[in-house]
């Protein structure tokens, strides 16, 4: 074997055990139930690529990311903490609030937010290019 076939071999190999472990990760973690004054809105687009949005975000207000530390009750409280209506989580550590989604951002099934969050691997924290959104009990979505 030449050292660029050992090398692709190797590569090989770990990739098709990190795709598994990742698969396998994914489908034990499920949408987290909201607590008491939140409710689960749905999995929704990030409209950054989309026309017309000049790269604005479906929640263009407050941002955290936690590396290896997200939650949903992380994001929650930290959108909760300053004033949103509306709390998302996308690619499994960063959390978006706002005080209205974005018209632009298009509801999509659960099943495209199916990122676990990186704090705890049993809660769904978005998708690529997927908001899980959460939303207060007393507001509409917006423009």
């Amino acid at each position: 074997l030449s050292t660029r076939s050992l090398l692709i071999a190797v590569l090989a190999v770990c990739i098709g055990t990190f795709g598994v472990q990742a698969q396998a990760t994914a489908t034990s973690a499920s949408i987290y139930p909201a607590p008491t004054g939140w409710g689960y809105y749905g999995c929704y687009n990030e409209t950054t690529l989309a026309n017309g949005t000049e790269g604005q975000r479906a929640l263009n207000g407050g941002v955290m990311e936690a590396l290896d530390q997200m939650t949903v009750p992380m994001c929650l409280a930290y959108c909760q903490s300053n004033a949103y209506a509306f709390a998302g989580l996308e690619y499994t550590r960063e959390c978006y609030c706002a005080s209205y989604l974005s018209a632009l951002s298009s509801k999509l099934p659960d099943t495209s937010c199916d990122l676990p969050c990186e704090g705890n691997s049993t809660q769904i924290c978005g998708g690529s290019l997927a908001l899980s959104v959460y939303q207060t009990k007393t507001t509409t979505k917006g423009a």
